[in-house]
């Protein structure tokens, strides 16, 4: 790989320090250092954006290419040169923005590619960073051969979804007290966590209770009350995730990767790339993860989340996408959910303040999801954005041919 063949993505938010971490991590690595990078700077916060601009300069001088709320437009325009006025008409009607209010990183994403495509016409990889990622020092990708698409393993701490933290707090809890058979719940473990195939679970064997206590009470606002907390973050074994944060895909397959609005949105990507049934691919390398504290029991991120594993299933099963298919999904994930919750509730704990705020949650999770608007929250948006990958698909295919006919 020469320095023109890759290009690095970094993604930010308004975490300034998390960034300026990952940024002294990138010059800290000669490898890495000497590559293009594109900073998508999605702050929303002008004061915040500035800042965010101004570590970009000073870490990146030279080599880099920011986008960000306010010079957004402007690249776009240059996206758009030679297009058929019909299809940049296409391309406004996608609506990518950086800067929304929310969780909006599909906006992020998006932009990155078509970035890549129109101002980097010499790269053949670009590998994507959150800003919660650090890069180890020794970290190389010479003479690595990349498939179309390729995941580094994670060290660090974990990336749960806010289910999967409760379902880590009620293994860990279970483990300090024996107090319930929870063999009823774990037996449907892997229909619930289709995605993760049990992944709280087998963290939560492979760790000491006062390592568990220590992801808990670090990493998520869940105040685990058992047992002696470890000195030090837990002895992560390497991890292989499939992950948007931090994962390399090839520039010719960049026609695959719109990423939808919802939640869990990496997923349809990594599947449309690798096809039905082809297992990840991941390098015998890794990339650390350093989390903020999650609220797990934001009612509102929690629905989100669910509506996003949901519009997934309800994509990846490739049948009709009528409400009678959405409801059907909904009322398996409904299920799950009140297993978790009956878990919950036969749980003897010495925090029963806690475990009633939870089931608390559960159960307003539960209402929420049988109170989902079928056709706007679910199939209208899932059917929207297939439409929106055949935009998607004629956009990269002309900024291609644009590139191959200079």
């Amino acid at each position: 790989m020469t320095n023109c063949d890759i290009v690095v993505c970094l993604f930010v938010h308004e975490k300034k320090e998390e960034f300026k971490r990952l940024l002294e991590s990138l010059n800290a690595n000669s490898n890495f250092n000497k590559y293009q990078v594109v900073v998508i700077n999605n702050a929303r916060d002008p004061l915040k954006s500035k800042e965010i601009s101004k570590l970009s300069r000073d870490y990146l001088a030279g080599r880099f290419l920011e986008v960000n709320r306010v010079n957004w437009p402007s690249l776009k325009e240059e996206i758009k040169e030679g297009m058929e006025r019909g299809l940049a008409g296409q391309l406004n009607g996608l609506s990518l923005n950086l800067g929304n209010e929310g969780w909006a990183i599909h906006h992020a994403r998006n932009i990155a590619n078509l970035i890549v495509l129109k101002f980097f016409p010499q790269a053949k990889h670009m590998i994507s960073f959150d800003s919660d990622i650090m890069i180890p020092a020794d970290l190389t990708l010479e003479n690595e051969a990349f498939e179309n698409l390729t995941c580094f393993q994670i060290a660090g701490s974990p990336d749960f979804a806010r289910i999967e933290w409760l379902e880590l707090f009620l293994m860990a809890t279970y483990s300090a007290t024996s107090s319930m058979d929870v063999g009823e719940y774990l037996k449907n473990i892997d229909s619930y966590n289709y995605m993760r195939k049990g992944y709280a679970y087998r963290m939560s064997n492979s760790l000491e209770l006062s390592q568990l206590k220590y992801i808990l009470n670090h990493y998520s606002n869940l105040e685990f009350s058992y047992g002696i907390m470890a000195d030090d973050e837990p002895d992560f074994n390497l991890r292989e995730e499939n992950h948007g944060a931090c994962s390399i895909i090839s520039t010719n397959v960049l026609h695959k990767c719109m990423y939808p609005e919802w939640c869990e949105n990496d997923w349809v990507v990594f599947k449309a790339i690798r096809g039905r049934g082809v297992p990840p691919s991941f390098l015998d390398k890794f990339v650390v993860h350093h989390s903020i504290k999650k609220d797990v029991l934001n009612s509102e991120m929690l629905i989100q989340e669910e509506i996003g594993k949901m519009s997934n299933v309800l994509l990846f099963s490739q049948a009709d996408l009528s409400e009678k298919s959405a409801q059907n999904t909904i009322n398996m994930r409904i299920a799950a959910v009140e297993r978790l919750l009956r878990a919950f509730e036969r749980l003897e704990s010495n925090d029963q303040i806690q475990i009633t705020k939870i089931t608390q949650v559960l159960e307003t999770l539960i209402d929420a999801m049988k109170q989902i608007d079928l056709c706007n929250d679910i199939c209208r948006p899932v059917s929207s954005f297939c439409r929106q990958r055949l935009i998607w698909d004629d956009i990269v295919f002309h900024l291609k041919n644009s590139i191959c006919s200079k």
